[in-house]
């Protein structure tokens, strides 16, 4: 049996959770679509969720580099999950940097636990790509609408 990565797990929760606050910080300086495509432009679920998304995908390689191999499914499902937690922190009425940072902390050590045993198949990558795809399309086209935020059930 294979050893749990903790090194690279550690230092991938580090790099994402630094390019969550450098992400966090061109977003409060700059303020442009660019940024806002990546990193939370309003206080919703919604845009806490590209909070944890973008800088867990952005930690991927790192974890990969450092563990010398890995599942690549694994870890798109890692920056799925953390996109997700963080949507569902911040549904409960956690503050942005809280369901953030423990959507990060959380997916990083499901990745560690779980998800590294993912196979090469099952449409990870495809699901990872239309999620950032949906992120940053949702954010230059903000949708507006109780119809829309009925059918999607997350806030906007």
């Amino acid at each position: 049996m294979k050893r749990v990565p903790i090194f690279p797990c550690i230092v991938g929760l580090h790099a994402a959770l630094a390019a969550a606050a450098l992400l966090w910080a061109l977003q409060a300086r700059f303020g442009d679509p660019l940024t806002a495509a990546l990193s939370p432009a309003w206080n919703s679920p919604w845009e806490q969720g590209k909070a944890a998304f973008f800088p867990l995908l952005a930690a991927g390689p790192v974890i990969w580099y450092l563990a010398e191999g890995g599942s690549r499914s694994g870890l798109c499902a890692m920056a799925m999950a953390g996109g997700g937690a963080a949507t569902v922190l911040a549904l409960a009425g956690a503050a942005p940097a809280i369901a953030a940072g423990g959507a990060i902390a959380a997916a990083v050590a499901l990745y560690g636990g779980v998800l590294r045993r993912l196979k090469e198949r099952g449409g990870w990558f495809a699901a990872a790509i239309a999620l950032a795809a949906a992120y940053i399309l949702l954010t230059i086209v903000r949708p507006g609408g109780a119809l829309f935020e009925a059918a999607m059930g997350i806030p906007f």
